[in-house]
């Protein structure tokens, strides 16, 4: 059984030597907005396969959201952490982890042209998604999940799977209306 604090799900507690990913879907952290998410999983070395062993899902600020993913990831072999950084949210994440706490682990996006790290401000921290890159992510995250590369514990992830539907008309799979999608969309950018 996990250890349940909050809205935290601990499956599995760290190894030494193993390697994590985290991805995280941040929100804004009011009452009438999304929840902000995270999702850790161990790379199995022999199968490639991700295992998930931790994640968490609530309306949280994003200051503690910050502080949440620094200590949670420094617990996991300091985890490669990727945040999404499509809004305020994100950057406000992205600036404390890079600023105040210097967490060595975060995401970055090398230049699509030279495939190379850039320098200075050309560094593009965090994750972007887009429109393209979306229905990319989760046709991939479909496949990994049906051939079992991601092994899913959290009951939470597996509800927000399965209100994942296709419009007939665009053809775009998302989350039904009325529905979440932020704990799937973290797995995803752990992946």
């Amino acid at each position: 059984k996990p250890f349940t604090k909050v809205k935290l799900r601990i499956y599995e507690l760290p190894r030494a030597g193993a390697h994590y990913v985290c991805g995280a879907d941040p929100a804004q952290g009011g009452p009438d907005s999304d929840d902000s998410a995270f999702v850790i999983f161990r790379l199995e070395p022999s199968t490639g396969q991700l295992v998930e062993v931790c994640s968490y899902n609530d309306k949280i600020e994003a200051t503690e959201f910050a502080g949440l993913l620094y200590l949670i990831c420094n617990f996991y072999n300091r985890a490669l952490l990727g945040i999404e950084r499509n809004d305020k949210a994100g950057f406000a994440l992205l600036e404390i982890l890079r600023k105040e706490t210097r967490y060595s682990g975060l995401y970055w996006a090398k230049d699509p042209l030279t495939y190379k790290r850039p320098t200075g401000s050309k560094v593009r921290w965090g994750w972007l998604t887009d429109d393209a890159n979306r229905q990319i992510m989760i046709k991939d995250g479909i496949t990994w999940f049906r051939k079992e590369r991601l092994f899913i514990r959290s009951k939470e992830i597996l509800e927000q799977m399965d209100t994942f539907v296709e419009n007939p008309k665009t053809g775009k799979i998302a989350a039904s209306a009325g529905n979440h999608d932020d704990l799937v969309m973290a797995t995803l950018i752990s992946a």
